[in-house]
């Protein structure tokens, strides 16, 4: 693809498939829960968008700002930006918030931590549209506070993508905001956020991976409002996604593939289906299902939700190449599945 056929298909125009980009931004997505020394040595390995293996004569990616993380290493962000060949001039500039901790291997404890980081019985108004009926969790907002808090080589990420995407030798490239389960949650309140500072004039594309719900109905219409054109990416056997809309459905969601959860997950759901009476939460309406199926791999309830949210598993059915850590170091997926 031409780079003007790039910014088209990135949001949205010209015809073109959200495949290759999808595929790009879930590669930039894995590439977030590696080592933080890894991420930068992994841009190489990311191709092109509508390629299948790296090209560097046609075009690359490089990490422009971070990774910076916070001091307890729940929150981590970076920005990349694909940058043409032949003009040198970036094309897409995609910032990628991870998920929560990555060294948790239990994918009950990374929904715990989801539980617990998004204090999801509490939902407050968006600090940039106050009198709005737009609600989201209030431990989404907190994480919010953190990613405005990061900072890279002295400076923060607000600054930096407004300064990035005006400089007149960058050509105005498209700005995504991507990010796999927790990170993707972020990502539906970083973007409203990037907007709602009013530096950025250039075009914003939101794009989630195995998102749950940051917010209620009112801040799903918000959300669709400010964003005509977003990506958004759940496998209908993957439990997170299901976070905080359908927390029943959580329950039975193997139930094809003849699981039953255990009790502490089944004492879990209930204690929060309570906690959460008479508060709603609704994802965004964009959105692309992919059709899951039993995997072999989950001989358990526990394993079969590692492996339906893992990274590798939404890759599958887009087409593309999952990129790995440089030297097979490191995690590529906060919950991949890894037998033996």
């Amino acid at each position: 693809m031409t780079p003007q056929e790039i910014k088209q298909g990135a949001v949205g125009e010209g015809g073109l498939s959200a495949t290759p980009f999808a595929i790009s931004y879930l590669q930039l997505c894995q590439i977030s829960y590696f080592q933080t020394d890894q991420i930068a040595e992994a841009m190489p390995s990311v191709p092109p968008p509508g390629e299948t293996a790296p090209n560097s004569s046609i075009g690359s990616w490089s990490v422009v700002w971070g990774p910076a993380k916070d001091w307890d290493d729940s929150n981590l962000a970076y920005a990349a930006a694909y940058t043409d060949a032949a003009s040198g001039v970036p094309v897409l500039l995609v910032v990628c918030l991870r998920g929560t901790d990555v060294h948790v291997d239990d994918p009950w404890g990374i929904l715990k931590q989801l539980f617990e980081d998004l204090r999801v019985p509490d939902q407050v108004a968006l600090p940039w549209a106050p009198t709005s009926t737009a609600r989201v969790a209030k431990g989404t907002l907190s994480a919010l506070d953190v990613i405005e808090k990061l900072s890279s080589n002295g400076q923060g990420l607000s600054d930096f993508v407004a300064g990035y995407l005006n400089d007149p030798a960058n050509q105005q490239p498209v700005l995504v905001v991507t990010g796999h389960s927790l990170g993707g949650a972020l990502a539906t309140v970083v973007a409203p956020w990037l907007q709602s500072l009013g530096t950025i004039t250039t075009p914003i594309v939101p794009a989630t991976f195995a998102a749950p719900t940051a917010g209620n109905a009112d801040f799903a219409t918000l959300f669709g409002t400010d964003f005509s054109y977003s990506l958004r990416y759940w496998n209908d056997y993957d439990i997170v996604p299901n976070a905080w809309w359908n927390l029943p459905g959580m329950e039975t969601i193997y139930t094809p593939c003849n699981l039953t959860p255990p009790g502490f997950v089944t004492d879990g759901l209930n204690h929060f289906e309570n906690k959460l009476k008479g508060i709603s939460y609704v994802q965004p309406a964009s959105n692309t299902q992919l059709s899951g199926a039993c995997s072999s791999l989950g001989t358990s309830w526990i394993d079969q939700a590692g492996v339906q949210h893992s990274t590798h598993t939404y890759m599958a059915p887009l087409g593309g190449a999952n990129i790995m850590p440089p030297g097979g170091v490191g995690v590529p997926s906060i919950v991949d599945y890894k037998p033996g």
